[in-house]
């Protein structure tokens, strides 16, 4: 459940990125998700709200 709201959220902030700057490349968008999955796999949660 963790991993597909974690997706959906990317795919919400790669959505508002694209309208606010221009289209990104697909090999940015899939390092983006390397990047993220790197930070939760590392944290084993999800970070908390500050």
């Amino acid at each position: 459940m963790e991993r597909e709201l974690c997706g959906q959220i990317l795919d919400e902030y790669l959505a508002d990125y694209e309208h606010r700057n221009g289209p990104i490349s697909e090999q940015e968008q899939e390092s983006a998700r390397r990047v993220l999955g790197e930070v939760f796999a590392e944290e084993g949660q999800w970070p908390a709200a500050s």
